[in-house]
């Protein structure tokens, strides 16, 4: 199964029916009001901060996950280049995943950034998909790498997958689709979850975005 869709996780503080029909877009319209197109050049600032929802304020932007095809490449270009640390490796049997981030004055080792993985924000995770594949139409090089999708950590994930079905919003995966393929990559992905990996898989919730 393979999905070409900007996945949007989200997990509990530590990470759905497949295919909703969307509802009309009034809906997600009613939500917001959109800020004024500033003047070319002159960036637009809101006087207040907003939070429309008050069950998503302790939301946060925890990761941003990218498929790659070279874990050697990618780890010399964001640590050896860019200075970031490895935090910590996961093998989950169909891929390994890489998580990195910048440390805090506070942390003296990866264990110490490992600890809070879950409660902060601007950690990057690489995936790279063990089985590889000759290249066809369907599994060439720009099929199988790229943005896979948005880690926002939630207080509760079934909570928060029952109000995006109540606001019409599209959910990909609901906690108790736990195969490998229920995970949305830009490439497929082959092989059975290993080490308990699946029941992690089962703390964690797709929705798409509106551009899908």
């Amino acid at each position: 199964m393979e999905q070409d869709t900007n996945g949007l996780e989200v997990a509990q503080a530590r990470g759905s029916d497949q295919h909703q029909p969307k509802q009309h877009l009034s809906q997600h319209e009613s939500l917001l009001e959109l800020p004024p197109a500033p003047e070319p050049g002159t960036p637009y600032i809101s006087q207040t901060i907003l939070c429309r929802v008050p069950a998503t304020k302790d939301y946060v932007l925890n990761h941003v996950a990218l498929q790659i095809e070279s874990p050697a490449s990618s780890l010399a270009f964001y640590i050896d280049f860019l200075g970031m640390s490895l935090i910590f490796v996961v093998n989950t049997g169909p891929f390994t995943a890489y998580y990195l981030g910048y440390p805090q004055k506070s942390d003296v080792s990866p264990a110490d950034m490992a600890a809070e993985t879950g409660v902060r924000s601007g950690l990057l995770e690489l995936i790279s998909l063990h089985d590889k594949v000759d290249d066809t139409p369907e599994t060439s090089p720009s099929k199988r790498r790229g943005f896979a999708h948005l880690g926002i950590r939630v207080p509760d994930v079934s909570e928060t997958l029952k109000l995006a079905k109540e606001k019409g919003w599209k959910v990909i995966k609901h906690l108790d689709n736990v195969e490998p393929y229920d995970m949305p990559l830009p490439g497929k992905i082959h092989g059975a979850w290993q080490a308990g990996f699946d029941q992690t898989f089962a703390q964690i919730g797709f929705l798409e975005d509106p551009d899908g």
